[in-house]
């Protein structure tokens, strides 16, 4: 039983993990309050400045300096070597003097701010609670003793109204980056409150919803068990042994449950056994049947896997077939005792056989769930951790045959989605429903500021697709790089079938020419659904442009001509899909058909039906499939 219960728990593992990279609620989100005038809140809180005063800065510094000394105690606690290296990487001494002297301005904040953000370690709360110190010191050292301070607010609540009325009309992706620059501005300077939270409930709300059947997750798990093992056991005095074979079924079910995703493993299933025992020099021989059926319980939450206790529990009915002794008294008085015991020895080694079957299931489970863990913590948890860019809303739940899946990836400075998804037509076993701001708020998270080499290209393209465009031959030209923007370095627009993608660089290098200008390559493909699948066909060529315009030079001119090249072999003119094929064991599910396919309103939604299977379960649900196994 081992092998198939690591190879099970192991899938499991990774569907959940995948899974938990998102999370969900029985609803589409909160439902629309009615329509709200978000540029006439923002007309109305420009008379409401509030100065921040002499005991208001002052607080905010004592608020900084608590921050600060926690730091501090986290960093005595850490070993030497690592609590020099921080210490040097934040400027430590330096930043501790200025914060004593009162000399610390909004810049030395600023970068000490991004000092302890995306390095392993700056995920730890200290530094967390540090940030927003920071982050509200800086805000607040901006504003205090600025004669021009409410002059500016009142302008900036202006063009906040007029941006927020272009939205209304014309929801861009430019516009959104904006007004949640200036919103998040506001939250950190502790101005306009009501208005803020007011744009929070209207344009912050959950920008991924995904969907996943029993029947779907069920197919990476669901597996027969055919296993011989051998019998050693001492019951009643008797040592027995012999060989047992096991077969059964393992399979996955879904438990309703709103506050987290619940799954249980289940493996049910017989053994049937040869068994010589030997008593005092009486030999037993006998067969044995005995019922097994197991399960492990997994609750899965934006934290990630937490396994319960095991359960088994066993049933075993035994049939001597004969007794060996040197005398027929003996066998006589062996075959009377044998009735006595059987039921008792029955009982005695069913309990034996669940702690076995338990024992073992939870050592697998522990073992496997404490990988998965790992792989989520340190790639997806802790990177976005370290950033203070851990989506506010994680959440999984299911149904008796759902995983549903909600997720709102957005910090203080940015926008989410503005209403509820598109709703979902016909049947599905997957389905995602993916807002454009979710791309956009979590490329940022992970790629923001990031220097992507042209080695490292190769490397990503070749573990993403087994193959290197030409265009990215590393032998044929000068090397080359890209230093994305920190703000949305990855754009989409999703209207009107119509898909708008866009990367922005800040620097980048092409051998000795280095450039420090935004550089924004950008594609449109038109989506069309087909009787296989669906294809994506570019409208017009690949555009490469300067963002902020201007004379361009010849170093200029090769840089950009250079990048349109390579994400032309990336944007291709032409991209078709016949359904969509699931990794590893998943795939045992078969090529999932689309069923939905749009692209509108800021909205991207996608669903995908499993094909009938083509064996004799394929019209049973698992649940169904489990039940009948014994029988079968």
């Amino acid at each position: 039983m081992r092998r198939p219960l690591s190879g099970i728990l192991a899938r499991l593992a990774c569907c959940t993990i995948i899974l938990a990279g998102v999370g969900a609620t029985a609803d589409d989100g909160a439902a629309d309050d009615g329509a709200v005038d978000l540029a006439e809140l923002a007309r109305a809180a420009k008379a409401k400045y509030e100065p921040i005063t002499d005991e208001k800065m002052a607080a905010a510094t004592e608020a900084l300096s608590d921050a600060i000394a926690a730091v501090g105690a986290h960093l005595d606690g850490l070993a030497a070597a690592e609590s020099t290296a921080w210490r040097e990487r934040i400027k430590w001494d330096d930043f501790n003097q200025k914060l004593a002297s009162g000399e610390l301005d909004a810049r030395t904040a600023g970068l000490a701010r991004l000092a302890i953000t995306g390095e392993p370690g700056a995920e730890h709360s200290s530094f967390s609670a540090a940030r927003k110190s920071l982050s509200k010191y800086i805000s607040y050292s901006s504003l205090h003793g600025n004669e021009k301070a409410e002059e500016i607010f009142q302008q900036r609540m202006d063009a906040l109204a007029k941006s927020l009325e272009d939205y209304a009309k014309e929801p861009t992706t430019a516009l959104a980056i904006g007004i949640g620059r200036t919103v998040g501005s506001l939250e950190s300077a502790g101005q306009a409150e009501q208005f803020v939270a007011a744009v929070r409930a209207s344009m912050q709300r959950p920008n991924l919803f995904a969907t996943v059947s029993e029947r779907l997750a069920s197919a990476g798990i669901d597996r027969s068990v055919d296993e011989v093992e051998d019998v050693h056991e001492n019951i009643l005095g008797t040592a027995t042994y012999g060989s047992a074979h096991m077969v059964g079924n393992t399979s996955l079910e879904f438990e309703s449950n709103d506050s987290a995703a619940v799954l249980k493993i289940l493996l049910t299933g017989q053994a049937t056994s040869n068994n010589v025992g030997y008593n005092r020099g009486v030999s037993i021989y006998s067969t044995g049947r005995t019922k097994i059926d197991a399960y492990q319980r997994i609750e899965v939450n934006s934290l990630g896997l937490h396994p319960d206790w095991p359960y088994a529990i066993c049933a075993m009915s035994t049939n001597v077939t004969g007794v060996g002794a040197k005398s027929k008294f003996v066998r006589k008085i062996a075959w009377k005792k044998i009735g006595q015991q059987k039921a008792c020895a029955e009982k005695i080694g069913a309990q034996r056989a669940a702690g076995r079957v338990s024992a073992r299931v939870g050592e697998e489970s522990d073992k496997l769930v404490d990988d998965a863990n790992e792989r989520f913590s340190s790639k997806f948890r802790a990177p976005l951790m370290q950033k203070d860019e851990f989506p506010p809303l994680l959440k999984l739940q299911t149904t008796d045959d759902q995983l549903l899946v909600q997720m709102l990836q957005a910090n203080r400075y940015e926008l989410a989605a503005v209403g509820a998804p598109p709703e979902l037509k016909g049947e599905h076993d997957l389905a995602v429903r993916l807002h454009q701001s979710w791309v956009g708020n979590l490329a940022e998270a992970f790629i923001g500021g990031f220097t992507l080499t042209d080695e490292k290209v190769v490397e990503l393209l070749k573990e993403l697709t087994g193959e290197v465009p030409e265009e990215f031959n590393l032998e044929d030209e000068d090397p080359w790089s890209i230093t994305f923007s920190s703000i949305q370095p990855v754009r989409v627009e999703f209207n009107d079938q119509l898909l708008n993608v866009s990367i922005r660089g800040r620097r980048f290098t092409s051998g000795d020419t280095k450039i420090n200008s935004e550089l924004e390559i950008a594609a449109t493909y038109k989506l069309e659904k087909t009787p296989k699948g669906s294809k994506l066909l570019r409208q017009g060529d690949v555009r490469a442009t300067y963002t902020k315009g201007g004379f361009e030079n010849p170093a200029k001119i090769t840089v950009k001509t250079l990048m349109q090249k390579k994400f032309a072999a990336l944007f291709k003119e032409e991209v078709a899909s016949e359904g969509l094929e699931l990794p590893g064991e998943w795939s045992k599910a078969g090529k999932l058909n689309l069923q939905q396919l749009g692209c509108d309103n800021q909205w991207l939604t996608l669903s995908w039906l499993q094909p009938p299977l083509s064996n004799k379960t394929a019209d049973r649900s698992p649940k169904e499939n489990r039940l009948a196994t014994t029988a079968e």
